[in-house]
């Protein structure tokens, strides 16, 4: 929460949020986002990627369908890395057949770091 705050007092514009936010998003990737991106596989990359794409920005719930459309791996697999990433506390289950991430900001992240990375 300090780093939060502090993003924000020092900010010379306190009203412009995109900046603050991607100032927020800059200190987790440098903190803890990277580290955590690097010791996922590339699968589980893959599927993070699949669901930072098909967030809607009115929601922060994903169809599990949606990952299998857009992966064209079979619905098992999907369901092994969906219940890694839970274990993992990457992603969270909120109701049947839908999934979303668990960390602020880390659908943002992800497209960042395909971007960038």
């Amino acid at each position: 929460r300090r780093v939060l705050f502090r993003s924000i007092w020092d900010s010379e514009d306190k009203k412009d949020d995109s900046k603050i936010v991607n100032e927020l998003i800059d200190i987790l990737e440098q903190r803890s986002y990277d580290q955590i991106w690097n010791e996922l596989t590339d699968k589980e990359k893959e599927f993070l990627i699949y669901m930072a794409e098909a967030k809607n920005i009115d929601s922060d719930v994903v169809p599990v369908s949606e990952i299998v459309r857009r992966s064209n791996d079979s619905s098992a697999l999907i369901n092994e890395y969906r219940n890694r990433l839970i274990e993992n506390g990457l992603i969270y289950a909120p109701k049947h057949g839908s999934i979303a991430f668990v960390l602020p900001f880390f659908d943002e992240s992800i497209n960042r770091l395909k971007l960038f990375g």
